[in-house]
């Protein structure tokens, strides 16, 4: 479990606990024992974060939003409603050049339904666009030359205050580094190639066919430090396609999994 989320897990226990009335039964002096023992859980935290770092960063990740929709030749606008109801879309980090040259708009790939012709008789096709685009502010520690886990924007803080901080660590641009070497962490990219498919809650075996047919592929660019926590085979998101019950009876859901890196 990474250190941000069991300090949210602690936090939410600890709420949780008073809005179910327990805190209620409790003295005062238990709840100030029970307080402070989740402060020296959280500092104990922050304390093997900062132990085990070998640098700490604040960093502005490029991502790109991208929107997977079905659109029909058809004159019923409310097939329409439910292409755009079904749409999917999801968020994937990529590098700053690749940030810089993609606009929102630009189409990664599309491809003609024929299985949707085939077996229902509609004209229809499938495309892949970016739709947004923004930076996301992203807390890490550095624990190796290719190892990082992401840390909360408090234990961010709270390691920076720290008393010898400016000894074990010297800035380097957008990082706070033990060793020099670790001063490039954020440079290098690699390609990584993403197969996008839809998989239907269903017995209709020409649903799983359609799908099947429909597998969409594309490229981006990402940072490395992020490719390096990628393997062939990894599934990046999978997510409940809304407006799919209600326009086509039958819930999908959309995959999107690492199918090569280079």
């Amino acid at each position: 479990m990474k250190y941000g989320k069991l300090v949210d897990v602690l936090l939410l226990v600890s709420l949780t606990a008073g809005s179910m009335g327990i805190v209620g039964c409790m003295s005062k002096e238990e709840m100030l024992a029970r307080e402070k023992e989740r402060k020296e859980k959280i500092e104990r935290i922050i304390q093997n974060i900062y132990d085990s770092s070998e640098g700490v960063a604040k960093y502005s990740q490029p991502v790109i939003q991208l929107k997977a929709k079905k659109s029909r030749l058809s004159l019923d606008i409310f097939e329409h409603i439910g292409d755009e109801a079904k749409a999917e879309k999801f968020y994937i980090p990529v590098s700053e050049e690749f940030y810089k040259k993609t606009e929102i708009g630009d189409v990664f790939d599309t491809k003609d339904n024929i299985a949707g012709f085939l077996f229902e008789g509609e004209i229809s096709k499938y495309t892949i666009s970016v739709s947004d685009k923004k930076l996301n502010d992203l807390y890490i520690s550095i624990t190796g030359e290719n190892s990082w886990e992401e840390i909360s924007e408090s234990q961010f803080d709270e390691i920076l205050k720290k008393d010898n901080f400016a000894k074990k660590f010297k800035k380097q641009g957008n990082l706070y580094v033990a060793d020099e070497t670790l001063k490039d962490f954020f440079s290098g990219t690699c390609n990584i190639e993403i197969e996008s498919y839809k998989s239907n809650l269903t017995f209709d075996i020409f649903k799983h066919l359609a799908n099947a047919s429909n597998h969409m592929d594309y490229v981006v660019e990402v940072p490395s430090f992020i490719c390096d926590k990628l393997n062939v085979g990894d599934t990046i998101d999978k997510s409940f396609v809304g407006g799919s019950l209600f326009f086509s009876k039958s819930l999908s859901v959309v995959y999107l999994k690492v199918k090569n890196k280079f």
